[in-house]
């Protein structure tokens, strides 16, 4: 990778795989483009009126993707992308002011008529993480605030076809349209149809979501696991208790009908998503992964956990 002329706080990355680019966010409001090959940098937006905590990815057609992220401020922030090939080819053309990256102002990109940015209010903290999930058409993002915890909702809701409407009714709506979008910052919240919230004591960390479980399973701050139907947001379905310590990662593994936990102090438990039952725990003493927890990730292919403190482990859990 080239080298910064200063350093940054990365605040998150995602894998943006149809176009071979890693995208980051960082601490200075940007969001960064870099080869995925190489790890070359390639463009970056800047002038994001938050800071992106947390980001994600998805296509959503041909040529066609979102670029979700979500801030400092609770928001829910989606880029929705037409043309995604040529918009990043575009935006690689731009000046690189620090000899590092091409770079280009968010008023730049939302001025052209292939990028549509959007922002909803969404929580009353810090997003703590956000996905979109193409087979509902759904964003889900958490925040440790109780009253908005998880929160479920469109990407751009029923006021945008209520815009759609108007623009084949009315010949000044692409005027109107500009000045909408020179308004970007103006944070919108979403029709009470538009989202289902999900109210959980100390709010949630992190979830997962399974579509063919119809569940989604959430852990926090109060060392609890809920799992809940995605429908029904007054109580959840189940409640999973046994870990010690805050949650820190939760993931759904179908193929097993398992749920795979990690708290911060590093146990590790296995549960039956159907008899809400503890299968495994694995403390510790037994697996000796040391330091804080940085990251996780489980592979459904290996059925195997990906542990990162300040060294990487790799535990088989095949049972």
């Amino acid at each position: 990778m080239s080298n910064r002329t200063k350093s940054k706080w990365i605040t998150d990355f995602c894998l943006m795989p149809h176009f071979n680019k890693l995208i980051v966010g960082t601490g200075d409001r940007e969001i960064q483009f870099f080869e995925l090959s190489s790890f070359d940098p390639y463009c970056q937006i800047y002038g994001l009126e938050t800071v992106p905590l947390k980001l994600d990815y998805s296509s959503t057609g041909h040529d066609e993707c979102l670029i979700l992220f979500g801030d400092n401020v609770g928001c829910v922030n989606i880029f929705v992308i037409k043309s995604a090939g040529e918009c990043l080819r575009t935006w690689k053309k731009m000046p690189v002011p620090d000899g590092f990256i091409a770079t280009i102002h968010l008023d730049a990109v939302i001025s052209g008529f292939n990028v549509n940015f959007i922002r909803w209010q969404v929580h009353e903290d810090w997003v703590g993480q956000i996905k979109y999930y193409h087979d509902i058409g759904q964003v889900i993002s958490c925040s440790n605030h109780p009253s908005t915890a998880l929160v479920i909702g469109s990407t751009t809701g029923s006021t945008h076809v209520e815009q759609q409407l108007r623009e084949i009714k009315d010949v000044n709506y692409s005027q109107e349209k500009n000045k909408q979008k020179a308004a970007y910052n103006i944070v919108k919240k979403r029709l009470g149809a538009d989202e289902t919230v999900f109210k959980v004591y100390k709010g949630v960390k992190v979830f997962d979501f399974s579509k063919a479980k119809n569940v989604i399973v959430t852990g926090g701050m109060d060392r609890i696991i809920r799992l809940w139907n995605p429908y029904v947001s007054l109580k959840p379905t189940a409640m999973l208790r046994g870990h010690a310590a805050p949650i820190f990662y939760l993931t759904i593994a179908e193929e097993d009908n398992r749920i795979y936990s990690i708290s911060t102090d590093r146990c590790i438990r296995v549960w039956d998503i159907q008899d809400h039952t503890c299968l495994l725990t694995i403390r510790p003493k037994s697996h000796k992964i040391r330091g804080d927890l940085q990251a996780v990730y489980y592979s459904n292919i290996s059925r195997s956990l990906a542990v990162a403190t300040d060294q990487m482990a790799i535990m088989n859990l095949k049972h």
